[in-house]
């Protein structure tokens, strides 16, 4: 009796492996036009797009270094202007300083 519930049971098995099996390698349909269509849209809006932005950042890179450049010249001479000020200040105190006596 227990060989029948063995045997039982492997075909059990066997047919749950035969049905996973046949789902695995069944055929999935095509898309329809429709979705196909809007598929390639979506691609070539995308590719598009890329290009487009692709040439503009190089196309625009070398004015934003040169920017970049001329912000940090400017940094640069402000803060030396500052320090042109103060020194011109400590000028004025000690051309007071050697008036006063």
């Amino acid at each position: 009796m227990a060989s029948v519930a063995k045997i039982a049971a492997s075909r059990i098995e066997c047919h749950n492996a035969m049905n996973i099996l046949c789902l695995v390698l069944q055929e999935t349909p095509y898309p329809n036009d429709e979705s196909l269509q809007k598929s390639l849209q979506d691609k070539i809006n995308w590719d598009a797009y890329r290009r487009k932005t692709l040439k503009t950042l190089v196309r625009e890179l070398p004015t934003k270094q040169r920017r970049m450049k001329d912000l940090l010249v400017h940094k640069t001479t402000k803060r030396d202007m500052a320090l042109g000020e103060d020194l011109k200040e400590a000028i004025r105190k000690i051309q007071r300083k050697d008036d006063e006596t």
